[in-house]
């Protein structure tokens, strides 16, 4: 029986030697049946206690392999704190397993141990075939997708040991970052030295230069740079700045961490040491991503690129390009010169297209007597399991030739690894066609299977579809532009292959920059539950039959997709969501013929987050933006609230923000009500356009001061009562202290601190903030007050100060409506009621006219 749990752990420690290798715990085992070694793969041969096995994991391994493990135990409590390291990487790349049969004698890759059985013996991972028993897939290494690295050390070794060159780049080319990663730590424990020692001593110049690369993680690359950038008399600016521009806030904290723990000294003041003016304030203030001080001759433009995020930049640029009447870039090109002029050169191509900008970067170290090796290793490296491919693209656009063929010319040395398709290994290149980060080939399906997109059945001879190399969607090619679910393993006609709008679930994280500050998330999780099927069922994401007597898969509680047991962890996060695809032509359709009932009448039926599916779905179908097709269509207020409805929540915040700031004047009421309203994880960073304590309030709760936490302190809340009121028994004013008190309590303090307000001052304080403070500190004060008491209540108010008097404040009512409308909507019709004694459709009936009442009516009673 396999060793397991703690009381177990203990037990072993006191009767047998444990060896602790990665929190591996090893202990000398008799292996009773014929195994194989999880390492090596080879056979556990011998007597007495063959091999060792881990008390945690169960993996078995040779004696002589224990301590040459790369990966950790899957069942260690916390990772060591050393181990973490500030320089390591995740190494780690979960297998995805499904039950299979097997029609030979199968070993576990885990445990090493025959899988037995007539049927369904084992598991299977659906990427890279690992075999596994069962009860083992809980345990087994993360390493999914990564050779054995094993094989490789003697082979490099012994490559290395002769000096030859070729064999060297083709190993070390021919596996990932990842993989090169494993392959230092075996190599270290078979030879006790490091590979980089190893291949220092045998290789030089350029090509021990790219060696090097290679075997860094890309965060100790980016270090090493960094240094010999600052290391001697003078800066390589143009390396520096590379490296810290495009680089995201959240690399750049490991980096600041990483430099101080390699080379013992702060990345600032190494940057002070060597940088100087303007140059040397904004590298500094960039790569701590916070504002600074304004400083001369560049500085409100040093100060933009510096705080502003990457989507407000490239909006500032495009503003720029009108009003220059030329590109933005020319004219810092023209108008600066020297570091700042390397610094904003940098920001403003990056910004713009960063692709783009590592293509010149090549150029500039290509171009000219001799190459610059170092700046194109730095590039082709840092890049190449990134976006090289893309890279090379624009390289072709801006110069009129292939990277490979400059590359082929300029550097005898060596050639780069190309751009890593992720093909399988030992096949020939197949053409791939790429869509947002899906790489589809196409595949020949061997049972029978629907698609995944539109439900069809996928017939033909040979290949019949499409399939991604990544995540293993299949597509057909005609709906390619269609599909708007994130995806794993789902399959899908080859017509649909282009139609994808959701990035490859497999692919490599997106920079945090790319992301872009107004992205919200579009996801609907299922709530799967094992289900018998009585009649032949197929799943609703891999498009295959679910075979089996009994429970053969799980369907959802919500919206009854069906789906695999394998398959329920990668399907779509689409509960309840209607297809969107037979949307776009209905509402294309209606846009074009100016029908207004029944675009009012498709985009008040979906969620706003089928809206937002909509908005990418359509613009790839009609290469138009729908909010720009309704802006040339509708106007008046019926557009604007079809705008309010096809934009994010976000981004409708925005909008209404900046429109509250504009022209003369602010508009308190909108912009109160969005600040105050909203948690402090909706809050971005804002400017203001108010004054006094006023705008000190809404700049606080802005920039996330107020305590996030729940907790009430009661003594403080009658200490701040007593603070606040005078010896008249009123508000002291001005109103100062009040201020503090909301710009930095929680909800429920609040609440408490207003209870004990009206206790001293034996009335309602929403009632004596109204009489004691006036102009903006009232409207603020009040909003909080309302807002905190009951903020259903207070949007109840601010749809009654829209529609009373004489015409109705249409942009008000609109803002309250679509914001709310997923949110509490119902519960403000409640509180408009109590307070007012009629109907808010009624009222809406009475104040507004056409198809804008329709839609005003149709976002309240979808909240019925």
């Amino acid at each position: 029986m396999p060793v397991n749990g703690q009381d177990n752990v203990q037990a072993a420690a006191r009767s047998r030697k444990i060896h602790e290798v990665k929190q591996h715990k090893f202990v000398a085992r008799l292996l009773r049946q014929p195994t194989f070694c999880s390492h090596c793969k080879s056979f556990i041969f011998g007597f007495g206690k063959q091999g060792y096995q881990c008390l945690g994991c169960e993996a078995v391994v040779h004696k002589r392999c224990h301590d040459k493990v790369s990966c950790k135990c899957s069942k260690a409590d916390e990772p060591e704190a050393e181990e973490q390291g500030a320089l390591s990487e995740g190494n780690e790349a979960p297998h995805v397993f499904a039950a299979r049969t097997f029609h030979k004698p199968t070993f576990c890759d885990h445990c090493g141990s025959l899988l037995y059985g007539l049927v369904r013996q084992g598991m299977q991972c659906n990427s890279c075939h690992s075999n596994v028993h069962k009860r083992c897939h809980e345990n087994a290494a993360h390493n999914c997708g990564m050779e054995p690295i094993a094989a490789f050390v003697a082979d490099i070794h012994q490559a290395i040991q002769s000096g030859d060159k070729e064999a060297v780049v083709d190993r070390l080319t021919s596996i990932s970052n990842r993989q090169r990663q494993q392959l230092r730590e075996l190599y270290f424990h078979t030879y006790d030295i490091e590979v980089d020692k190893a291949l220092d001593k045998k290789f030089s110049g350029d090509l021990g230069t790219l060696l090097q690369a290679l075997v860094d993680t890309p965060l100790e690359y980016d270090l090493k740079q960094l240094k010999k950038s600052m290391k001697g008399l003078g800066t390589d600016e143009n390396a520096l700045t590379e490296i810290i521009v495009t680089r995201t806030p959240q690399q750049m904290k490991y980096i600041r961490e990483g430099y101080e723990e390699l080379f013992k000294k702060n990345l600032a003041k190494e940057i002070g040491g060597d940088t100087s003016g303007d140059f040397k304030e904004a590298s500094d203030r960039y790569r701590q991503r916070k504002q600074g001080p304004i400083f001369d001759p560049a500085n409100a433009f040093l100060q933009c690129c510096e705080t502003q995020n990457l989507y407000q930049l490239r909006e500032l640029f495009e503003r720029l390009t009108d009003l220059l009447k030329k590109p933005v870039e020319q004219a810092v090109d023209k108008e600066f010169s020297g570091d700042n002029k390397i610094g904003l050169l940098a920001v403003v191509r990056a910004t713009q297209n960063k692709q783009r900008y590592f293509a010149m970067q090549i150029q500039n170290a290509v171009k000219g007597f001799g190459v610059k090796d170092n700046d194109l290793i730095r590039v082709l490296v840092s890049r190449s399991e990134v976006d090289l491919k893309h890279i090379r693209e624009e390289y072709f656009k801006l110069y009129g030739k292939k990277l490979e063929d400059v590359i082929q010319v300029d550097a005898d040395a060596f050639e780069p690894s190309n751009d890593q398709e992720n093909v399988p290994n030992g096949s020939e290149d197949p053409k791939i066609h790429e869509v947002n980060e899906h790489k589809f080939v196409a595949k020949t399906f061997r049972q029978p299977t629907f698609c995944s997109h539109c439900r069809e059945f996928i017939y033909g001879l040979g290949k019949q579809g499409y399939q991604c190399v990544g995540c293993r969607t299949s597509v057909h090619k005609k709906c390619h532009q269609d599909v708007v679910y994130s995806c794993c393993e789902a399959v899908v006609h080859k017509r649909c292959h282009d139609k994808v709008s959701c990035k490859c679930s497999k692919a490599d994280e997106p920079e945090a920059e790319e992301q872009g500050a107004l992205s919200e998330g579009n996801e609907a999780p299922h709530v799967f539950a094992a289900r018998t099927f009585h009649k032949p069922t197929f799943c609703d994401h891999c498009g295959s039959l679910l075979y089996g007597l009994v429970r053969q898969g799980m369907q959802c509680n919500s919206c009854h997709s069906n789906v695999h047991k394998r398959c329920h962890e990668n399907a779509a996060h689409n509960c309840g969501m209607e297809p969107i695809a037979a949307f776009v032509a209905d509402i294309h359709q209606a846009i074009q013929s100016g029908d207004k009932e029944a675009v009012v009448d498709r985009l008040t039926s979906i969620s706003n987050r089928q809206r937002q599916q909509l908005r990418e779905l359509y613009f790839h179908t009609y290469d138009i933006e729908v909010d720009k097709a309704l802006d040339k269509k509708f106007s008046g207020d019926l557009g604007t609230l079809l705008q309010a409805l096809v934009d994010t929540p976000l981004e409708y915040d925005l909008k209404q923000l900046k429109k509250s700031m504009k022209g003369l004047g602010t508009d308190e009421n909108a912009l109160t009500e969005i600040i105050v309203t909203r948690t402090p994880q909706q809050m971005k960073k804002s400017g203001g356009d108010t004054s006094g304590d006023f705008k000190k309030l809404l700049i606080a709760i802005v920039n996330g001061s107020k305590d996030q936490s729940s907790v009430v302190d009661r003594e403080l809340a009658h200490q701040d009562a007593i603070r606040l009121v005078a010896d008249d028994g009123k508000l002291k004013t001005p109103a100062n202290a009040f201020l503090q008190c909301c710009e930095t309590q929680n909800l429920y303090q609040l609440r408490e601190l207003f209870e004990r307000l009206t206790d001293l001052l034996k009335k309602p304080v929403e009632q004596a903030v109204d009489k004691e403070f006036s102009g903006d500190n009232k409207i603020g004060l009040l909003a909080v007050v309302r807002a905190t008491q009951n903020k259903q209540r207070y949007f109840a108010m601010q749809i009654q100060n829209a529609v009373k008097g004489f015409g109705v404040k249409d942009n008000d009512l609109i803002r309250v409506l679509v914001s709310r409308s997923e949110v509490d909507l119902k519960h403000i019709r409640e509180e408009y009621f109590k307070l007012y004694g009629k109907k808010l459709e009624d009222v809406i009936q009475a104040e507004t006219k056409g198809a804008y009442r329709e839609g005003l009516l149709r976002i309240l009673r979808g909240n019925y």
